[in-house]
């Protein structure tokens, strides 16, 4: 080896390139031929350079470089900078590791790893494509969100964070469904938002457009007519089981937008609300209806400490207004124990 600091045994280096050129350095290029004719070309190559132009400064970094097909020349991909931080995609890396682009990371138990088994889960954090944002206000539309498939016979759930930034308004929808490929047609589709109170009713409308499944987002009635200001949406933790359910389908290739167009092929559909909608009695204990949003009066009321059934105005800690069971047995309040045995 040269010595003890430089431990090489062969030197490449650039005697000739001034020290401001960017990027000047030693190199060692590969390739080889790339066509049916013999004609050779260059594939890939390593450089150490100099990584500033500033005269004294000896600061290093090493370069890998590839060449695309139809590219003329090579083209860095990865950098280890004088720090030691790598950058993938980057030349100016501010971490150990700094990837700029999307990143796979996989799994050997079927939990985010490309198994194409049927019933063997998978997770994809961040969905390619997942995302969109706008700096005009309003942005008038459903919020699409274009799955990567068409009908694959998928159980799966994901979420979506949307933000309007001038109604100071955040939500998370989770959204889940099996998306029945005999049928074609989402089945037990599902819809909730996590959100303060913003007094909105959400549409959520399950559907396909004719080429890929898709999920329209919008307010209330508005449809096509919702406004959104300053908005951005962004999908992410999606697991998906049942069939189809390899990450390689669902890793990449989803699309947000916001969309003006009539929909079609719509097959579920479901009304969701930041907050517990309907109407009462001041008073009253309430009690579900039947869609499982709007409310109605129970026979129950709280006035102050005292609760009432069958009055507004109980006296007592319990006051109960009723008709007794009939005159053989004069009770309003019965209390029966129907399962000790008589004996």
């Amino acid at each position: 080896q040269y010595n003890s600091n430089y431990p090489s045994i062969l030197r490449v280096i650039d005697n000739v390139t001034a020290f401001d050129t960017d990027n000047n350095g030693g190199g060692i290029s590969f390739g080889g031929k790339h066509t049916s004719g013999g004609v050779i070309g260059f594939l890939a190559g390593i450089q150490g350079v100099k990584e500033n132009n500033t005269s004294g400064d000896y600061g290093g970094a090493l370069r890998f470089s590839t060449r695309k097909n139809q590219q003329g020349t090579l083209t860095e991909k990865m950098r280890i900078d004088s720090d030691g931080n790598v950058g993938i995609g980057t030349t100016s890396p501010n971490d150990k590791l700094e990837i700029y682009g999307n990143m796979r990371v996989r799994g050997s138990d079927g939990f985010g790893a490309n198994s194409t088994a049927n019933f063997n889960p998978s997770y994809v954090a961040f969905p390619g494509g997942g995302k969109i944002g706008s700096s005009s206000t309003p942005v008038t539309g459903y919020i699409k969100i274009t799955l990567p498939q068409s009908w694959t016979s998928t159980m799966m759930q994901f979420s979506v964070d949307i933000f309007e930034y001038q109604a100071n308004e955040a939500k998370t929808f989770v959204l889940a469904g099996y998306n029945y490929a005999s049928g074609s047609s989402w089945v037990n589709a599902s819809a909730m938002v996590l959100a303060g109170d913003d007094g909105t009713t959400y549409k959520v409308q399950f559907g396909h457009d004719g080429s890929k499944c898709a999920i329209y987002i919008s307010k209330g009635s508005n449809g096509a007519s919702s406004s959104w200001t300053y908005p951005y949406a962004v999908v992410r933790d999606a697991s998906f089981g049942f069939l189809n359910t390899g990450i390689s389908n669902w890793i990449d290739g989803w699309d947000v937008s916001f969309s003006t167009a009539t929909l079609s092929g719509i097959t579920s559909t479901r009304d969701v609300s930041t907050q517990v909608t309907g109407t009462g009695t001041s008073q009253y204990i309430p009690k579900w209806g039947s869609t499982g949003t709007a409310l109605s009066d129970s026979v129950i009321v709280q006035n102050n400490s005292n609760i009432g059934i069958g009055t507004a105005s109980p006296a007592t800690k319990l006051d109960i207004y009723g008709e007794q069971y009939n005159s053989n047995y004069p009770s309003i309040l019965r209390v029966i124990d129907n399962v000790t045995a008589f004996q």
